[in-house]
């Protein structure tokens, strides 16, 4: 063999096992990489199942499985685990995002089949791979079934208590419609002879000779109609409801609460106890209990003769004491609200405490009634309060009298509001995400009559790739959440503003009268977002595309017009806006 081609091959020989080794050192950090982050992250192809590439082992444990033993299931493809309910909204949202060439990011929950064939929640957030000759999904995983729980069981007790205060009747149970288990939440267990828990109802009930024998089969029918799915029912019937000892007449009535797909979950069932003529002294008794127990921990209790309009309460029960002065319902609804009522509510607050309006209620079978308002601290600030109103015939009078429990809801509120917040809001930025952004410009753009003419902006960062390459994507992400804060301080009360996924927003102004004053709002959002960096040294620019005005077009339209006025603005030179 010739020299010159024996070095060749040893030279060769050499390269290649120095390009191995260093193959194999990248895979070793890949795969390390994959193990430490705490997330599930995989790899999957754009088929018809999502079959994986890879995947790392969080990923295979939030559903309960090992790699290992996921492979021997069958697991080996995301089908596999979606639930079949959604995978069809998975193929369409990820087909979306495949045809929107300009888009690589996409972002969904849904639901899993977990191993133990229990259900489960996911948020996804994908990125699109583009550059291998069939397109990948590089997607990270987080369980959000606890999250997902803790929304329908908030969503369940809401309504729990909506029908509850809707109902006037003396006593209320929650049936379980899967498990047939009658639950008594709201009375005292100690009270009454029968357990706070029954089983097998009404089965049980009948069989232990609580229901008289010619009620039997309307009681039975009663809770066929709930097992069923029949939104709301009723029945009259004889038995032995509380005390172990007496037989009377009872109208049990009931609504259905159902779940998101549409099957029924439970039942609130009210009984209105029609034996004898003091319903209404009993009526007028249970609910002064129940605002009296209740008074201890809140911000005021009140009891007035709505009829006669004067304070009907113990000198006690005026836990934020009036003026002595003060002795009528209208004028202590008038000095709360000129003392206490956020500027704001007052008018809401005067409307729900009218005397006028309280009494018209009543006559109109209205008796329970309920308001949420902020009210002014002392020592400053605001905070949210409720106030729950009874209404009661006097058992004695016929006068109506009104039972009035104030209470400090802020804790419960904040809560709602940054639940709603993590939901609807991009973490980065604090804007709308995508789908929230896109649903409240849909709105906005269907409100036909309110004769506005409006706006709607694409924005992207000038070479916002150029700014991660060189400072970094921690210095990148810092540039988006300054844009966010920025737009955030010039949105209006009906405008949106949102981001759409890496450097690109959306913005709609709902009021724009005339061209020349949206010309005037894209040069000051252009201008504003024309921000310099001295750490690192960086100046950050904003290229935006505008349609204006927008009446009469769907979303899709609008948002195709916006995006090839940005890129004129960019052909033009960045650093501008267009208008189509």
């Amino acid at each position: 063999m010739p020299v010159a081609l024996c070095g060749a091959v040893i030279f060769l020989k050499n390269t290649g096992h120095i390009l191995l080794s260093f193959i194999k050192a990248a895979e070793t950090i890949w795969d390390r990489i994959f193990r430490l982050l705490p997330c599930g992250i995989c790899r999957v192809a754009a088929d018809d199942v999502f079959t994986i590439l890879q995947a790392n082992e969080i990923y295979y444990d939030i559903y309960g499985y090992t790699s290992r033993e996921a492979s021997s299931v069958g697991f080996t493809n995301e089908k596999f685990i979606i639930h079949p309910d959604d995978f069809e909204y998975v193929q369409h949202k990820v087909q979306c995002c495949l045809e929107l060439m300009d888009s690589s990011t996409f972002e969904m929950e849904h639901r899993v089949v977990m191993r133990d064939q229990s259900l489960g929640w996911v948020l996804v957030k994908g990125y699109i791979d583009r550059t291998a000759g069939d397109c990948c999904l590089n997607c990270v995983l987080l369980d959000i079934s606890d999250r997902k729980k803790a929304e329908e069981d908030l969503r369940i007790s809401e309504e729990q208590n909506r029908i509850a205060f809707l109902s006037t009747d003396n006593y209320m149970d929650i049936y379980d419609v899967k498990t047939h288990v009658l639950e008594h939440p709201y009375e005292d267990a100690s009270e009454s002879r029968r357990p706070k828990r029954i089983e097998n109802v009404p089965y049980s009930i009948v069989a232990a000779g609580q229901v008289e024998g010619d009620s039997i089969r309307d009681y039975i029918q009663l809770f066929d109609s709930i097992v069923k799915g029949s939104p709301e029912g009723k029945c009259t019937v004889q038995m032995n409801h509380r005390d172990g000892d007496h037989f009377g007449w009872y109208e049990i009535k009931y609504r259905l609460i159902f779940d998101k797909s549409g099957r029924p979950e439970r039942a609130v069932l009210s009984y209105r106890d029609i034996t004898s003529q003091r319903e209404k002294a009993l009526a007028y008794e249970k609910w002064s209990r129940f605002f009296d127990q209740q008074k201890t921990n809140s911000l005021g209790y009140y009891e007035y003769n709505l009829t006669k309009n004067l304070y009907a309460g113990s000198e006690d029960s005026l836990l934020n004491s009036l003026p002595p002065y003060i002795q009528s319902f209208t004028e202590a609804v008038s000095y709360y609200s000129a003392h206490c009522v956020y500027e704001e509510d007052k008018e809401k607050y005067m409307e729900f405490y009218s005397r006028d309006r309280l009494l018209s209620a009543y006559y109109s079978g209205t008796k329970t009634d309920y308001i949420e308002y902020r009210r002014r601290r002392e020592e400053g600030g605001l905070f949210w309060a409720a106030g729950t109103i009874q209404l009661i015939s006097d058992p004695y009078t016929e006068d109506v009298r009104a039972f009035i429990l104030v209470q400090d809801i802020d804790q419960k509120i904040q809560r709602q509001i940054n639940m709603k917040k993590q939901i609807e809001n991009d973490s980065l930025t604090a804007l709308l995400n995508r789908g929230t952004a896109i649903r409240k410009i849909a709105s906005e753009l269907a409100d036909k009559e309110s004769g506005r003419r409006s706006l709607l902006a694409m924005l992207d960062v000038d070479h916002f790739k150029e700014i991660n390459d060189t400072h970094g994507h921690q210095f990148g992400d810092r540039v988006l959440g300054d844009i966010g804060k920025v737009l955030a301080s010039m949105a209006g009360e009906c405008d949106v503003f949102g981001r759409m996924g890496g450097d690109e927003f959306i913005f709609f102004l709902a009021d724009v009268p005339t061209a020349e004053l949206a010309e005037k709002y894209l040069l000051k959002i252009s201008t504003s977002l024309n921000i310099s960096y001295q750490t690192p040294k960086a100046t950050v620019s904003v290229s935006i595309g505008a349609v204006y005005p927008c009446g009469g077009l769907m979303f899709e339209e609008l948002y195709s017009r916006a995006d090839a006025a940005l890129y004129e603005a960019k052909k033009d030179g960045r650093n501008r806006f267009a208008i189509r």
